[in-house]
This record gives C-alpha cells, structure tokens and sequence, in this order.
C-alpha cells in the first residue's frame, strides 16, 4: 500500500495538477472484506459447512471455501450447492498434513494440478484459488501453484513475497 501511495504522489506531483481517480470498490466503497473458509476435516465438510452458510445466507454474504480433496470424502452436491448460491471453491491442498515444504517441484505441481481437477470434476465449477494447507509457503509452493493453473494463492495473509526467478 505505501508504494502504491508513493506511485500515486509521483503522478500527481509529475502532472503538476490534480486529475481525477476512478474508486475501485463498488458503489463508492471505501473498503472491502473477504470472507474464506479452509475445511480441514471431515466434520468441517460435513458439518461446518451448512451451520457457516446459514450465518451468511442471514447477512447475505457469500464467502470462498478452500477444499482439501484427500482427507475425507467430498460430496460434489455440497460443492454445487456453494456454487449455485454464488460461493467461490478453491483448493486446500490434499491431505493437509504440512509435508508440501518437503515436496520436489514436479511433485509440487502434480499435487496441486490434482486437487484443481478433481475439485473442478466434483463442484462442476472453475476452481481459481489455492490456499496451502496450515499456510505453508514458500516460493518453490508458490511457483508450483502458478504452473498447476491456479490464478491467486491465499495463503500468504501477511507479507510480499519475493521469489527469484531463475
């Protein structure tokens, strides 16, 4: 955020006038909030889900459910029933059992290619997010993720990362 201020201040300095800026959020919005939901466990996916949904179906809210798709059974109606009530699915890694750090780079990418597919087959949906089971991160996991065709990794809540490319 501060060197999107200071790109901005150069702008405006560079220009040597104020010119107008179009608002990002929808509506005039000065702020957004993201709901997400990692299901960690059978009694998550079978349980949690619905008690979750019936907080947000009263407020209106729809959030992003990250799947783990080795840990226990995933129910594909439970998945299209998040999906037909405008819910996001992305992927919550396989078996949520922190050895991805372990992991060689095409080992990498076969795991996360997987779980998209089948989470994609099961939801009858387009699978866009990853978030890495117990935030594991890394910038092997992070190039991994891009080439198993995930477009955003929510699992970096907390900093930039900064990965050699070579």
């Amino acid at each position: 955020d501060g060197l999107r201020y200071l790109l901005l201040a150069a702008a405006v300095i560079s220009a040597q006038k104020p010119f107008r800026t179009l608002g990002f959020w929808k509506d005039g919005a000065k702020y957004a909030c993201t709901i997400t939901h990692d299901v960690d466990t059978r009694h998550g996916f079978e349980f949690g889900i619905y008690r979750l949904r019936d907080v947000e179906r009263k407020y209106g809210v729809k959030s992003a459910w990250n799947i783990s798709t080795g840990r226990y059974p995933v129910d594909p109606k439970v998945l299209e029933s998040l999906v037909s009530e405008g819910c996001e699915i992305g992927s919550h890694g396989f078996r949520h059992d922190g050895r991805l750090i372990f992991c060689e780079d095409d080992e990498l990418v076969n795991i996360f290619h997987t779980c998209k597919v089948l989470l994609e087959r099961l939801g009858d949906c387009e699978v866009r997010g990853f978030r890495s089971p117990l935030l594991q991160h890394s910038c092997k996991i992070l190039r991994a993720v891009a080439q198993a065709g995930f477009l955003y990794d929510s699992s970096l809540p907390a900093w930039e990362v900064h990965c050699r490319t070579s």
